[in-house]
């Protein structure tokens, strides 16, 4: 029998923040192969996903900005009948996909009725508050004014995601990553138990807004900040203040982000506790000694450094990602690689 397959992924996770604050992750590490070089193809939402789900580069995937104007919507979509993991692996595999789905096609993909992946993404989510009568988290509080390109020839006002803090009142149920950890705990569940099952278990954790329930929001007390927080070096671009990281990282100092950081390990932290979960449940099944489980994030997080906010630029902290691979018992592996690696790598891979 095939093995059993895990991919999870993190959105906008720093490289640097693995370690106290993960135990989970670190008890993952620690049976898998640690890749210390692994980067992503574009430090960008969709084109990064859209490189990991066909093993191509975005100008060759034709997936290279997130799709949300209109008129650049094509420059959005990976192009039609291009191979992709879903539908390589569907028809072998009990495949379901849970949490952000940001890999977009020409083809519609999930929309197209040919899938024989289950999808559980966000809708789900946002039905839920509605039903429930709860609030999104973040709001006006967590967003601000900035310049933005469009058509590759108008710069215009948008409203953006701003490094605000806030605790949300709802709770972890209602929030992102709770739904998300209490669907694929269920996917499992209800997996088919006659084949082997594929879960593609996409976080939202730790991408803004961080505004994040209890116990995580007040579990950080202290962060120790990267050196280059907050500071503009000799030779940076200048052209940076005219992009959505310059716009919006300028605005804090390293007072600020001495508020933020923390905030951001809270949802490190409890992005950890749900990996934790959904791996304790793979355990329960029996299904977890018998998987491929691949962690890993789509791109990394500035937050403050060089004084940018967000990704969308090719320094370290944006584009250097965490990558462990855990091979099924019996199977010998390496505990570590230092060859250069990406998440082009994975489909083939896999």
């Amino acid at each position: 029998m095939k093995p059993h397959v895990i991919l999870i992924l993190a959105d906008q996770l720093r490289r640097d923040f693995i370690g106290e604050l993960t135990p989970s992750i670190n008890s993952l590490a620690s049976e898998s192969t640690v890749f210390h070089r692994a980067y992503t193809p574009c430090p960008l939402c969709v084109p990064a996903r859209g490189s990991l789900f066909t093993g191509l580069y975005p100008n060759t995937s034709g997936s290279l900005i997130n799709p949300w104007e209109k008129t650049d919507r094509r420059f959005g979509l990976v192009r039609a009948g291009t191979p992709h993991l879903y539908g390589l692996m569907d028809k072998d595999w009990d495949s379901w996909m849970v949490g952000k789905q940001h890999f977009y096609t020409e083809d519609g993909l999930d929309q197209s009725g040919d899938s024989l992946t289950r999808w559980i993404t966000m809708k789900g989510y946002f039905e839920l508050l509605d039903r429930e009568g709860k609030r999104r988290p973040g709001g006006p509080d967590f967003r601000g004014l900035v310049p933005e390109m469009a058509g590759g020839t108008t710069t215009r006002p948008v409203i953006y995601s701003m490094p605000g803090i806030g605790c949300y009142e709802a709770g972890f149920d209602y929030f992102y990553d709770g739904y998300i950890t209490n669907a694929a705990i269920e996917a499992i569940h209800k997996r088919n138990r006659e084949k082997p099952f594929l879960l593609n278990l996409m976080f939202f954790a730790p991408h803004p807004p961080y505004d994040i329930p209890e116990p995580w929001f007040s579990r950080v007390k202290k962060v120790e900040l990267s050196e280059n927080v907050g500071r503009w070096y000799p030779g940076q671009s200048p052209l940076q203040l005219y992009n959505y990281p310059g716009v919006a990282g300028a605005r804090y100092n390293r007072g600020d982000w001495e508020k933020i950081w923390p905030v951001y390990g809270g949802l490190v932290s409890l992005l950890d506790d749900c990996i934790g979960m959904v791996i304790s449940t793979l355990k329960r099944e029996g299904l977890y000694d018998d998987a491929v489980i691949l962690f890993s994030s789509d791109h990394g997080e500035m937050l403050g450094s060089h004084c940018l906010y967000q990704k969308m630029c090719m320094y370290e902290e944006a584009t250097h990602i965490p990558l462990m691979v855990k091979l099924p018992r019996g199977m010998k592996q390496a505990r570590e690689c230092e060859e250069i690696v990406s998440l082009i790598d994975i489909l083939p891979t896999l």
